[in-house]
């Protein structure tokens, strides 16, 4: 509400206290219509006090006063000044970048692009591809991230182990506002289409190569290739060991394979926390038949997407570390996982209308051995190949877990 108005007998100090009142007044107006109603009492009050001073006989107190009141309310006015014109609210991100193909060296012929934001899986692919000959990203307005790795055709097993990470489909660059649209020709000429049908267009050649990578994926190689297609050739692991890209998870792999999980918990605690992070789930499964409590250094990329959502962001993001040592501090009073717990308990109730025995005698998830055993015959059943190849990126599934993961080895008795 307007500051009341000073009467003539109070002078002209009361003019500024006046004046200073309807400053502090403007501030709290925040309403559109509110602050028009205030431009309409200012010059509806500016012509009133000056009526009222033409009305008052010349040189009197009371006219000098009301004279000064409306050319207050004038000055007032046109300081307070218009409406501004409406904001227009800004683009989210500016129009998107063309698609380039990464200068990649040509002994290197077994390459692929993929997404690399969105998922889960599609971070640990990422990881995964640092270990490339050749690693080069790409980055939109849109914060997505194309990365681009390749290797020679003699490490064929290490290129099959990331295109299973990887997945055999959604491999192609987004194309979404902000993302990535045309590319640029050799002459300098920009073109605002794939042109699918030039065979020097990046999109072209992206999906060549990632179509020549899909072959790569166990589901792909299962079915009968089609006509003039062949499927790589790629080598088992000797002896069937399990195998990772890190010697330091082949130490851990090496050790769920002796069916030694607490030796394998062991091995996994000695690598920093935030070179572990992305395999939280593995790590939650390996402390749940061992018995074992969950740390907080499990669960740092959990923490970390927490955090991306929390009012608190910047605080938190500061003190990371404390979080994390708070967040260890109630998995301690918590204790280990118990049978309970969503998506470890069992589940012999889900499946005891299966349509086989095999399905129906599911054994539960805290039997380690029983565990892998059952999850072999099921890969048999479905097709899948029995190759000891060590996937960094399928984390156990809590409803139907796969054990052929990076922590808990994949190299399943026979």
């Amino acid at each position: 509400m307007m500051p009341k108005v000073p009467k003539w007998q109070d002078g002209r100090e009361a003019l500024e206290s006046f004046k200073q009142a309807l400053h502090l007044y403007e501030t709290t107006i925040r309403a559109k219509a509110f602050r028009e109603f205030y431009r309409k009492d200012l010059s509806s009050a500016a012509r009133r006090y000056r009526t009222l001073a033409e009305k008052r006989s010349d040189g009197s107190e009371a006219q000098t006063f009301y004279f000064r009141l409306s050319e207050l309310f004038e000055r007032q006015l046109a300081e307070y000044g218009t409406e501004p014109p409406p904001k227009r609210r800004p683009s989210k991100w500016s129009l998107g970048v063309p698609l380039a193909y990464p200068d990649i060296p040509d002994e290197l012929t077994l390459r692929v692009h993929f997404p690399a934001t969105g998922s889960l899986k599609r971070a640990k692919a990422t990881a995964m591809a640092q270990y490339a000959d050749h690693v080069s990203e790409q980055k939109a307005p849109s914060g997505d991230v194309l990365p681009s790795a390749a290797v020679g055709p003699e490490r064929a097993q290490f290129f099959e182990h990331l295109i299973e990470a990887t997945g055999a489909e959604g491999l192609y660059p987004p194309r979404a506002q902000g993302t990535f649209e045309g590319w640029v020709r050799s002459d300098g000429t920009s073109s605002a289409e794939p042109d699918w049908n030039d065979d020097r267009s990046p999109w072209v050649r992206i999906r060549n190569d990632n179509d020549s990578a899909r072959l790569f994926h166990w589901s792909p190689r299962r079915l009968t290739p089609p006509s003039g297609v062949i499927h790589p050739d790629i080598s088992w692991i000797p002896d069937s060991l399990p195998w990772d890209t890190d010697p330091r998870f082949r130490e851990v792999l090496a050790a769920t394979q002796r069916d030694q999980l607490r030796e394998a918990v062991e091995l996994v605690e000695t690598i920093p926390a935030a070179e572990r992070d992305l395999q939280f789930d593995e790590m939650i499964y390996l402390r749940f038949p061992t018995g074992l409590t969950p740390r907080g250094d499990d669960l740092r990329y959990l923490a970390g997407k927490f955090i991306a959502r929390s009012t608190l962001h910047g605080r938190l993001a500061a003190e990371f570390d404390d979080f994390i040592k708070c967040l260890d501090a109630e998995l301690a009073e918590a204790g280990p996982i118990t049978g309970d717990f969503p998506g470890f308990g069992d589940q012999s109730r889900l499946y005891q209308n299966g349509p086989s025995a095999f399905v129906r005698n599911t054994p539960p998830l805290s039997d380690w051995q029983a565990t892998r055993q059952h999850y072999r015959q099921a890969l048999n059943l479905y097709g899948h190949p029995i190759a000891p190849r060590g996937r960094s990126s399928s984390g156990i599934r809590t409803s139907r877990p796969t054990p052929r993961t990076r922590f808990n080895g994949c190299s399943l008795p026979k």
